[in-house]
């Protein structure tokens, strides 16, 4: 049953259309990074169906390929597998969302304080998905075949003065995901902050 909205319904809806166009206004780089962070999410949710190559995620093998640089067929280039690591990298979005999420429940759960929430775990999440790549870099994190940009970047070290695609592209997707992240909470904390909204 569809019911008119009242006036002071409308209004209502009006002046927070209003505020939020204002606060697009006042932080433009909030709306272009929780863009990012939108694609990011999208990325990883539709990874199966959106990446060239889905069985390069795990254990595909194509040395015919091998090391290819950038090129129409790989966007990113392959690895020393030759796999594409466009596919990778966006797979590797999924475990680095899957990780941070993990961490951020498990935070909750235990009774961490986080302050403002959404803020905090906006800035958690890039925190954790730094120290998962971290982990993996230095051998204690994920384990092959995990896909996970960490991982990707401490496998291909040998290949990088050659072959810098190898490295740089999820070098740049832990780069992106984690300011993207750390910009959103600065934006929500300017937002949702009273002191600082004015």
């Amino acid at each position: 049953m569809n019911q008119a909205l009242s006036p002071d319904a409308h209004i209502r809806r009006r002046d927070r259309l209003h505020y939020l166009r204002h606060l697009a206004r006042r932080n433009p780089l909030f709306i272009a990074w929780l863009a990012v962070l939108a694609c990011l999410v999208a990325a990883a949710l539709f990874v199966p169906w959106i990446t060239p190559y889905p069985q390069d995620a795990a254990f595909g093998i194509n040395f015919a390929d091998k090391l290819q640089p950038r090129r129409l067929r790989h966007l990113f280039g392959a690895d020393a597998l030759g796999r594409d690591i466009f596919t990778r990298v966006i797979f590797g979005a999924r475990m680095s969302l899957k990780i941070g999420l993990t961490v951020i429940s498990l935070s909750l759960a235990v009774g961490v304080p986080m302050g403002p929430l959404v803020i905090q775990a906006s800035m958690d999440m890039g925190y954790a998905i730094l120290a998962a790549a971290s982990l993996s870099f230095i051998g204690v994190g994920a384990k092959p075949p995990t896909v996970e940009w960490g991982l990707m970047t401490t496998s291909s070290r040998a290949y990088f003065l050659d072959y810098w695609w190898t490295v740089t592209f999820p070098g740049l997707a832990i780069f992106v995901s984690v300011l993207a992240f750390n910009l959103v909470g600065d934006g929500l904390r300017d937002i949702l902050d009273p002191r600082i909204r004015d």
